[in-house]
């Protein structure tokens, strides 16, 4: 999977890969996974990633070239969607 022309993504059996082409192709790689990965999902801004596999665990991650895993949600279900709320700050109030 290629987010941009710097970013990529390698899915694996239980795995979630990052080679980041600005930092001279770094490889990174991280196994939180038991199962084929079924979403791999970014947020708006891009600096939090959620990974699902096949049996429902779901991993969320921070990005910032390199992935920081923050939490792992087991569910008896298989995932089908990931989404993620868009919230406004407003400075003025």
């Amino acid at each position: 999977m290629v987010i941009n022309r710097h970013l990529s993504f390698i899915l694996n059996i239980g795995r979630v890969g990052v080679w980041v082409d600005e930092e001279n192709s770094s490889f990174e790689e991280k196994n939180v996974h038991d199962n084929k990965i079924a979403i791999l999902k970014f947020n708006n801004t891009g600096n939090r990633l959620v990974s699902c596999d096949s049996r429902g665990k779901i991993c969320v991650w921070r990005f910032d070239n390199k992935l920081h895993k923050l939490c792992i949600y087991k569910q008896t279900y298989q995932v089908e969607e990931i989404i993620f709320p868009c919230f406004k700050y407003d400075s003025s109030e």
